[in-house]
């Protein structure tokens, strides 16, 4: 029951997470100040909303990708994950189930074109990313994976 209620309460609560796409006085409305502006081959800002520390990465002023960690460092659940996901879904679902590796957990746009998330499992943080900063997490994600990233 608790875990229905905690589903319930995420689908609703996740048109507050910002989205990819947004822009930084948009993100800035909707998380408040930031606490931290790092401005290294590109502007990131980072933010303490609802019990998370949220990392987002800028390109020319549109967020590109976003950093999602629970403020204890716990392991998220399905039900944050996903709602997460579905806050930054864009104009592609996202796939029903994730790719796994050793180390992450792998989400792809129904579309496989337009945004990667990937959840690792170590330090219990969701990276979500457009197809602009993709490969800067190809790292992550297993050779096979790599390869159809290739033409992305």
């Amino acid at each position: 029951m608790k875990t229905l209620l905690l589903l319930i309460a995420l689908m609703f609560s996740a048109s507050a997470f910002a989205r990819i796409g947004e822009t930084a006085k948009q993100i800035d409305k909707r998380y408040g100040q930031s606490l931290e502006t790092i401005r290294k081959n590109g502007e990131s800002r980072r933010y303490s909303f609802r019990g998370f520390t949220v990392l987002v990465s800028f390109e020319r002023g549109i967020s590109q990708c976003e950093v999602y960690q629970k403020k204890d460092n716990s392991r998220m659940t399905e039900a944050e994950i996903q709602g997460l996901l579905q806050a930054n879904a864009g104009s592609s679902e996202w796939g029903s189930e994730p790719e796994e590796n050793i180390g992450n957990y792998i989400y792809w746009s129904r579309d496989r074109r337009t945004r990667v998330a990937i959840y690792t499992l170590a330090t219990h943080d969701l990276i979500i990313t457009s197809k602009a900063f993709l490969g800067r997490f190809a790292h992550l994600v297993n050779s096979d994976d790599r390869k159809e990233m290739k033409g992305f």
